[in-house]
């Protein structure tokens, strides 16, 4: 009975839809957020105009797990803000009010800080850094260890529940 409920409600969590926002203009629908586990998110193009700004129907932004298998009516975007990354890291492990470092290269790191965490909801705040340069900046937040908003100030990405 337990291990019902937990399926239940992990299914009704990661069933949830998302909306992907570039710089203020809302790209698209992300369907399914489990896929981030796999290296990458697909999300549907949301109108005629932003079919035309992408030049396809499909945006799929993936990181190095992915492997690229040229489909049509898809654009293909690397990560190169580490967004899956960051959002499958905070999901997957417990996040301390101290800042720390999360290593991803040699040369490119995250600093992540913990700055609000009541009732089950936490916002960790991280700068991204590549050769030791402030590359973006920005949070994740997340109610009852699922994903709920993603947002880089830097660059004005944002990824939110719908």
């Amino acid at each position: 009975m337990k291990f019902l409920i937990i399926f239940i409600l992990t299914f009704s969590l990661y069933s949830q839809e998302f909306s992907i926002e570039l710089k203020g203009m809302d790209i698209g629908k992300i369907d399914d957020i489990t896929t981030i586990k796999k290296g990458y998110l697909k999300a549907k193009a949301k109108n005629f105009l932003v079919r035309i700004f992408l030049g396809e129907k499909y945006l799929i932004l993936y990181d190095d797990r992915f492997t690229k298998n040229n489909q049509k009516n898809i654009k293909y975007k690397k990560d190169s803000h580490k967004i899956l990354f960051l959002i499958s890291y905070v999901l997957n492990n417990e996040i301390s009010k101290k800042p720390f470092k999360i290593d991803i290269s040699s040369q490119k790191y995250i600093i992540a800080r913990l700055t609000y965490d009541v009732n089950n909801t936490q916002r960790i705040d991280y700068d991204y850094y590549s050769k030791n340069k402030l590359k973006s900046k920005g949070y994740v937040e997340t109610h009852n260890k699922t994903f709920e908003e993603f947002v880089n100030i830097t660059n004005g990405i944002k990824i939110t529940k719908i």
